[in-house]
């Protein structure tokens, strides 16, 4: 018996032994990732700079403290891009011109800064980062990418009764304070109706205009079955009861900017066409997407709620008389506005040259071809000219 206790007793000290080992191991682990050696993933996406501020206790010896084993609780729920997103990553400050009567508008620019300018117009809900896409492309194409959050949005102050209409003459000032004569525009999705009106309210200046899975106009429009069910809930609403939209817009505001873990994105990109979600399904693509997203939420509730019910409007002026040459992108396989709408804008607008993709959809299409979008910008010539 005696011998047998002994016995157990080695096991059991041998047991701790390895169980010591195998804590200290883990422990010399996350201290390390608290002294600031990040993994690749978290450096690529904040150069330069640990994902976590140094403590200004000193470390517990031969293990981690609490705060940095929490840390690796994180990213092994929620995974590495969590933390740089919600605690490290923050926006660039946007530049801020200032315009007549008080007004400001932010924007960022990409790119190459001495390239053929180009005003980007963002979607909706989206902000001025959404341009970031495009900077690669842009450098090596040789575009100068302007990119203003709209009023409301991001860093511009909101202008309360502002009209698409309002936008050519907002653009124009900001293109004199930037010193721009001539320059092209290309707007996304929700950009692409403010695209167009600069090609309306600006003829002598907007050489060309690119609109890439554009809205459609929707103020006179009854039947809404080719629009996403989420578009048509929101006109509807819109149309009927605004103040219980613009309430739901602030009610919403906290989580909508809550960034989504790893473990929830296959449940969120099962629910979209094949090619949208093959596209989100790359991590950078992603990252970049929601954080053009949660910029947008930044001037509050009202402004992007007003930026949106702009949309439910009467644009202010008919399609016909837009004489700027207009490229017109489209996916065939768009969910959010579907092709029958791109070919009824196609047929009203004069001097415009559609693409219907195949095999694309609303995000695939402006994400995975925006280097052959801006060439074919940059390689059109002169409005007035018939043939780009």
């Amino acid at each position: 018996m005696a011998r047998k206790a002994a016995a157990n007793k080695g096991n059991l000290m041998g047991a701790g032994k390895r169980e010591v080992a195998k804590t200290s191991r883990v422990c010399r682990t996350l201290q390390a990732a608290g002294d600031g050696r990040m993994s690749h993933e978290n450096e690529a996406l904040c150069p330069g700079k640990s994902d976590v501020e140094p403590s200004s206790q000193p470390p517990i010896p031969g293990c981690a403290s609490p705060r940095f084993v929490f840390r690796d609780f994180v990213h092994e729920f929620a995974g590495p891009p969590f933390i740089a997103t919600t605690r490290r990553h923050r926006a660039p400050a946007p530049r801020m011109v200032e315009l007549r009567e008080g007004r400001r508008i932010a924007f960022a620019e990409y790119g190459d800064p001495d390239g053929i300018p180009v005003i980007f117009c963002h979607g909706w809900p989206a902000s001025r980062l959404q341009a970031g896409l495009l900077h690669s492309a842009a450098c090596d194409l040789g575009a100068r990418i302007i990119a203003p959050d709209r009023p409301g949005v991001g860093w511009s102050p909101a202008q309360p009764g502002r009209t698409l209409t309002d936008w050519p003459k907002l653009l124009g000032e900001m293109a004199d304070r930037l010193g721009l004569g001539e320059f092209r525009v290309l707007g996304v999705s929700g950009g692409g109706p403010y695209a167009l009106a600069a090609a309306w309210g600006l003829p002598e200046r907007v050489q060309v205009a690119s609109v890439v899975c554009s809205a459609p106009p929707l103020a006179e429009r009854e039947d809404t079955h080719h629009l996403n069910p989420v578009y048509r809930w929101l006109l509807r609403t819109q149309r009927r009861r605004p103040k219980v939209l613009r309430w739901l817009f602030h009610a919403v505001r906290p989580l909508a900017r809550v960034h989504p873990p790893l473990w929830v994105r296959p449940w969120m990109l099962r629910k979209l066409p094949a090619a949208e979600a093959e596209t989100l399904a790359d991590r950078e693509i992603f990252e970049t997407c929601f954080r053009n997203y949660r910029e947008s939420w930044r001037g509050g509730a009202d402004g992007l709620y007003g930026d949106g019910a702009i949309f439910a409007q009467p644009w202010g002026f008919p399609l016909h008389e837009i004489r700027v040459h207009v490229r017109l992108w489209h996916g065939v396989q768009d969910r959010n506005f579907a092709c029958e709408l791109a070919r009824e804008m196609a047929a009203q607008l004069p001097n415009c040259e559609p693409r219907f993709v195949e095999n694309e959809a609303h995000y695939s299409l402006a994400i995975r071809h925006r280097r052959s979008i801006l060439a074919d910008l940059l390689s059109c010539e002169e409005s007035a000219s018939a043939e780009c």
